[in-house]
């Protein structure tokens, strides 16, 4: 199957990203033989990126991925759509209306499972309650693939590193909206709007996912000046006002001044893989404010690159830094 196809229904002149059939099957194989290893018999991918992952699809879905033999893709809403921009097999694609399906679906694919992994780092209670349900007929043991699910994804294929020097790309048409639009007296938001404008004209799909629970965030950070010093919750070391306490992060109504940094940290998105990058720029040159306390920066990164040594933590040379 091509990697872009035009959507004939709509007769726009728009490529669309394909997940290449050789690419789902080399994951697969590499997931089973991290299976293997784990002791599992079988894993059911819920999580929406590691569905996409596995079959190139995101839709009310699981997908079933025995140790031996081929994936199973169930969806719920919507199976025609799902066939239609998957590259796995048609028979590998199946409706489903209800969990108690899985059992006899899951046996059918792969014979009966002993132990079953589950993403129980993202699965909420309720729905895991609801598969150990459906699944106690099969009587196997229900235990977390979390790990192996990220095991597999971290190496990246040739593919992969494609689609991220793509998104990459998507990134430079914000910075460069950025560089072209930038004013003084304008607010961060106002700006932060025009490079995420860019960046979706460019295929960012406005969408960053993050597997980790309570953390969330926009398309990115725009910050003006002392905006980048505002903390906030997240697990970033930049925050900013945002538009209030209901998203405490990100652009806010703070205008724009001559001779300071403004602090680009925005994801490029492309078929669902992201570049993340940070840059700055300023409106005519830094103040000597500014630039005293670069000099500064500079000053602890050349002393952490003199001290650090193998065996220091990482908290160490924080506080070293510090």
């Amino acid at each position: 199957m091509p990697t872009d196809v035009v959507d004939e229904q709509d007769r726009l002149n728009v490529a669309v990203q394909i997940t290449p059939r050789e690419e789902l099957e080399q994951r697969a194989s590499r997931l089973q033989g991290l299976m293997r290893a784990a002791g599992l018999d079988g894993v059911l991918a819920t999580q929406n990126a590691d569905v996409f992952y596995l079959s190139g699809v995101v839709q009310q879905a699981q997908l079933y991925l025995p140790v031996d033999g081929s994936p199973l893709l169930m969806v719920r809403k919507h199976l025609e759509r799902a066939r239609s921009v998957s590259a796995l097999h048609n028979e590998a694609v199946t409706g489903i209306r209800s969990l108690r399906e899985l059992p006899g679906l899951i046996v059918q694919v792969g014979g009966r499972p002993r132990r079953i992994g589950l993403e129980l780092d993202t699965l909420p209670v309720l729905t895991y309650q609801a598969y150990s349900k459906a699944l106690a007929p099969l009587e196997a043991e229900l235990v977390d693939a979390s790990m192996v699910l990220r095991q597999v994804r971290v190496v990246k294929s040739p593919y992969e590193l494609e689609q991220i020097r793509r998104a990459a790309q998507v990134a430079d048409a914000g910075i460069q909206a950025a560089r072209e639009h930038a004013r003084v007296g304008m607010p961060e938001v106002e700006l932060a709007a025009i490079i995420e404008a860019a960046t979706r004209i460019a295929g960012h799909s406005g969408i960053l996912r993050m597997r980790f629970f309570g953390q969330e965030m926009h398309m990115g950070h725009l910050l003006a000046g002392d905006s980048g010093s505002v903390a906030s919750f997240m697990n970033s070391p930049t925050g900013g006002h945002g538009p209030g306490p209901w998203a405490p992060y990100g652009a806010g109504s703070r205008p724009l001044r001559r001779g300071e940094p403004v602090l680009i940290d925005y994801t490029g998105e492309w078929a669902g893989y992201i570049a993340d990058q940070t840059r700055m720029l300023s409106i005519g040159p830094l103040s000597p404010f500014w630039q005293d306390a670069y000099a500064a920066m500079l000053d602890i990164e050349t002393y952490l690159a003199r001290e650090a040594r193998p065996g220091i933590t990482s908290g160490h040379l924080f506080s070293m830094a510090e």
